[in-house]
Formats: structure tokens, sequence, C-alpha cells
């Protein structure tokens, strides 16, 4: 069990089509369109950076310890309403994590069955 394994498997879902790996990278991005709205307290949000993923196995080879986990994120600036500074947040943020590679792939899948979706 790998992090080229929960790669491997994550390249095969359809949500993931557009991100660019590289041949052994735990790292990805998905280019996506700027984007500025508000919501409903009239906070201003500037998407700006592309999605990223990050997939990591920690405590490799050590029985009972190890698992996974995979990160997935968008960089944003967040102003509050009559506000005049941006502060950087982590928009629309996803953790899953597992002690195997299918309890996480099947975790992450979990997420979008229940409605995630890049926005």
């Amino acid at each position: 069990m790998n992090v080229q394994q929960v790669r491997q498997q994550i390249i095969n879902m359809p949500q993931f089509k557009d991100f660019k790996f590289g041949d052994k990278d735990n790292y990805a991005i998905m280019e996506v369109s700027p984007r500025t709205f508000r919501d409903e307290n009239k906070k201003e949000f500037k998407l700006l950076s592309p999605y990223s993923i990050f997939i990591a196995h920690m405590y490799e080879g050590e029985v009972g310890k190890e698992f996974f986990y995979i990160l997935i994120s968008r960089r944003a600036l967040v102003r509050e309403f009559r506000k005049h500074l941006y502060d950087s947040i982590e928009f629309n943020k996803i953790y899953v994590s597992g002690k195997t590679v299918e309890e996480v792939v099947s975790n992450l899948q979990e997420k979008f069955d229940n409605g995630y979706e890049f926005v």
C-alpha cells in the first residue's frame, strides 16, 4: 500500500479527470476560472487559485498506526461587509482519512455522494 495506489484510484474517479498529476506525485492541481461572489451576509469571496489535492501516507510500515489522508482545497480571499482588508482562507476544503487505500478512497467517494462539488 502506498500513495501511488491511492493516486491511481483517484485518477480513475470521474470527479478528478481534470486534475494534473505528475508521474509519481502525491500533489496535483485542477485549473478553474477565477470567481468573485457575495454570500447572504454580504461577505465578498475572491476564488483565485486552482483546486489542489494532496495525498499522504503516515507511519508507513508501522502496524496499527499507519493511515492515509487526502486534502482538497482552493485558496481564496474573503472580506467582511464594509471592511477594506481581505483575509486568506482555504475555501471548500475537505479532509478524508483511512487506514487502507480502499478505505480512504471510499471515504472520498462518500463526500461526493453526499453532495460535495467543486465550485
